[in-house]
C-alpha cells in the first residue's frame, strides 16, 4: 500500500508541475539556442569534430597532389662552355715533342 500511494503522490506531482514546465519552455528565453548555434558551438568545442575536420582537409590535400602529379610539367635550363682552339702548328709541335719520331 506504501508503494502505491507513493506511486500516485509521483504522478500527481509530475501532472502538476507538467503545465509549467510547458509553458517555459514554450516561451522564448534570451539566452537560448538555436538548432543552428547549437550545432556550430558542437563543432568548435567537440575535440573528435575537430580532429575528424582536419583529417578530412588533410585528404582533401592529398587528393590535390595526387591530380597535380597527372599534369605535364616543363623544365628548362641553359648552360655555356669555352673551349680554348690551339692552332695547328701548336698541336701538332706538341704532338712531335710527347710521340717519338717514327723513322
Amino acid at each position: 500500500m506504501n508503494a502505491s500511494l507513493w506511486r500516485h503522490g509521483a504522478v500527481a506531482l509530475a501532472l502538476a508541475l507538467a503545465p509549467a514546465a510547458l509553458a517555459a519552455q514554450a516561451t522564448p528565453v534570451s539566452g537560448t539556442l538555436t538548432l543552428q548555434q547549437a550545432m556550430e558551438a558542437a563543432r568548435r568545442n567537440n575535440p573528435d569534430f575537430l580532429q575528424t575536420a582536419n583529417d578530412v582537409r588533410a585528404a582533401h590535400a592529398n587528393v590535390r597532389q595526387a591530380r597535380m602529379d597527372l599534369l605535364p610539367t616543363a623544365n628548362a635550363s641553359t648552360s655555356f662552355g669555352y673551349t680554348a682552339v690551339k692552332s695547328r702548328e701548336d698541336g701538332l709541335a706538341e704532338l712531335r715533342g710527347k710521340v717519338p719520331a717514327v723513322a
